[in-house]
């Protein structure tokens, strides 16, 4: 399904740059996977005499718009070229910004709460989880909220950007929220909290990114040879799976740099 939909875009933007073979073969690999999927399913629907038929359909969701083919543009007597997809991170690096290494992180105060690593999920395969979902309510304001660290470089500047993206989870009930804090360098915590409405636009944005991001404003002393950055637990149970800090040099990206950036330093 990612691959349908990336090498349609890769079609439209090959076209546009005037490599039509390229753009070509781009538009083929996109059917060649929506075809797929139609394969696998049909497949799966008639193993052991039909015993699972229509368990699995091509539109699994009430509000499900992907199971379609994407727009292609095939010019015909082109031919195709293929492109070269593999990952070239030495033609990329991170300046003015960094990945936040979520594995390393110093527990500051636990209060109660379960604050741990849990790897296997998240866009880089390691969350943080901040507290279990059956535990406490706590105020991610207060000083004494359960609280995890992860130590900054050294920042040119006066002030940084943080996004930080955590899984879309609803509340286990009513009266809890996704609430959390964030602080860099022992400024007041600033909290987020996202209970999106079930189908709206911003629940479905969610879950086709599998993420929420919430973006906090903090001001630094540029003078400091390193900084801290903090996660306050509010109600337990929010993952937390990606953390930029940005202070002028972040470009365009659809969930941010990749962590091999980071660790190929």
């Amino acid at each position: 399904m990612n691959r349908k939909f990336l090498m349609a875009q890769l079609n439209r933007e090959l076209l546009a740059e005037g490599k039509v073979e390229q753009a070509n073969w781009a538009a083929s690999q996109s059917q060649l996977a929506y075809d797929s999927i139609a394969s696998l399913n049909h497949r799966y629907n008639t193993q052991l005499d039909g015993k699972w038929n229509y368990m699995m359909t091509l539109a699994p969701g009430w509000v499900a718009k992907y199971q379609h083919m994407p727009e292609v543009t095939y010019t015909k007597g082109k031919g195709e070229m293929p492109v070269d997809l593999s990952l070239r991170l030495e033609q990329d690096v991170l300046e003015r910004c960094t990945l936040v290494d979520l594995t390393r992180y110093q527990v500051k105060s636990a209060s109660g709460h379960t604050l741990r690593l849990v790897k296997g999920l998240g866009y880089d395969w390691n969350i943080i989880q901040l507290g279990e979902a059956t535990e406490a309510l706590a105020d991610p304001t207060s000083p004494s909220a359960p609280q995890i660290e992860h130590a900054l470089p050294q920042i040119d500047a006066d002030s940084v950007t943080v996004h930080v993206y955590s899984l879309p989870v609803f509340p286990i009930y009513k009266g809890r929220g996704t609430r959390f804090g964030v602080s860099v360098d022992g400024h007041p915590v600033q909290v987020t909290n996202n209970i999106p409405k079930e189908y709206s636009k911003s629940w479905k944005d969610n879950v086709l990114q599998n993420g929420v991001k919430a973006t906090f404003s903090f001001p630094i002393d540029p003078r400091r040879k390193s900084h801290t950055l903090t996660l306050s637990c509010g109600d337990p149970g929010v993952m937390i799976q990606r953390i930029i800090v940005d202070w002028g040099g972040l470009k365009e990206t659809y969930v941010g740099p990749d962590i091999r950036l980071l660790k190929s330093k």
